[in-house]
């Protein structure tokens, strides 16, 4: 999975370095304005470069650079490890005076130590070959390889990672058309689940394992055909009490906030394996849950990637702060709007017996 990110002159990161190797799960605290959101928009825009057409002017501008610094380029660097190899790939981004809008300047894959493409401007080398021109606006990542090769498990692990700050409000399980990508928001949660069991259906009965687990009164869900091509997930819940026992099919839509996000929690644990090892990050996944359900979820999604997969949340809840160990637990810093992001494991910041107390009271933060 990621072991190590790099990020320098994007938003409120210069020089950032985030080393995650060998951490399956990890957590970032730090105040409001630190630099825990600028992480999850930092790793999308990887994701976005993994994705096939993207062009830079879709998911960049002249703010994203750090200050307005548009003299200086933007670059992200990412070592990942997949299965028994491991890859590196290297993005410079640049802004152009003339077009006023950002171009790639540089742009590498290694994999297992082998260089697969070289890329400076248009002119691109591919392993051993000589230089090539190529005409190309957009990153060489997105289609490199073809259907197969090393090149695609880069792409495709980018194109499934997970990267969410939920707004269950904005939650639907109407799907119109598919997606394997989730937004941000998690708003398409529908299309991404509906398209995902698409390709996995095996994996329904993990999902309804761990739903059943959280919510021990569903008993299935379904996609209902909502005429065309449209369909409406929907759930399903059974008593068999004394005084209210039937059977009960909700759409997702009016499920609780906090349901929504378990039903969400329970597809990221279900379609995590050891082929298909997922990357969640995770924008404050206490919101929205009881205190004792905040316990649990953390553990859940912990657990389901200690052996596979990748989890990374940020978090001000005391209780999912003491669902991590300091060696896992990584401190942002910013003292002001003016000054970059620092990055600390929390091993190295003495507090005393009680993180959450140190926190309280300033002492770590």
């Amino acid at each position: 999975m990621i072991e190590r990110l790099y990020v320098h002159n994007y938003r409120c990161f210069e020089n950032f370095t985030l080393d995650l190797k060998g951490k399956p799960s990890a957590l970032v605290i730090g105040r409001n304005g630190s630099g825990k959101s600028t992480l999850r928009h930092a790793l999308s825009v990887l994701q976005w470069a993994c994705q096939s057409g993207a062009r830079m002017k879709d998911w960049l501008s002249a703010s994203d650079f750090c200050r307005f610094q548009v003299d200086i380029p933007m670059r992200f660097e990412v070592d990942i490890a997949l299965g028994q190899r491991r890859y590196e790939y290297r993005l410079a981004i640049e802004w152009s005076e003339e077009s006023q809008e950002p171009i790639l300047q540089q742009e590498t894959l290694v994999a297992a130590g082998v260089s697969l493409f070289s890329r400076h401007y248009d002119e691109l080398v591919l392993g051993t070959a000589a230089p090539a021109e190529l005409a190309f606006p957009g990153t060489l990542v997105s289609f490199f390889g073809g259907a197969g090769g090393p090149a695609k498990l880069f792409r495709e692990f980018f194109r499934s990672v997970i990267l969410v700050s939920p707004l269950p409000a904005l939650m639907s399980g109407y799907v119109s058309n598919d997606s394997l990508v989730m937004n941000p928001d998690a708003g398409n949660v529908g299309s991404w689940l509906s398209s995902t069991l698409t390709k996995q259906p095996a994996r329904y009965v993990e999902l309804m394992a761990y739903l059943q687990a959280v919510m021990p009164d569903v008993v299935a869900f379904e996609f209902e055909p909502r005429g065309g091509r449209a369909k409406q997930l929907r759930v399903q819940f059974e008593s068999k009490g004394a005084a209210h026992s039937g059977s009960l099919w909700l759409d997702f839509d009016q499920l609780s906030d906090g349901e929504k996000c378990l039903f969400l929690s329970a597809a990221v644990v279900a379609f995590n394996r050891k082929e298909k090892p997922l990357f969640c990050f995770w924008d404050e996944p206490d919101n929205h849950l009881s205190l004792p359900e905040v316990g649990q979820f953390i553990t859940e999604l912990r657990k389901s990637t200690s052996q596979h997969g990748q989890f990374i949340a940020t978090s001000h809840h005391p209780e999912a702060i003491r669902r991590f160990s300091d060696e896992n637990t990584f401190v942002f810093t910013r003292n002001s709007h003016l000054e970059p992001t620092v990055v600390r494991p929390l091993t190295e910041l003495p507090y005393g017996t009680d993180l959450v107390r140190a926190l309280v009271r300033g002492e770590v933060i």
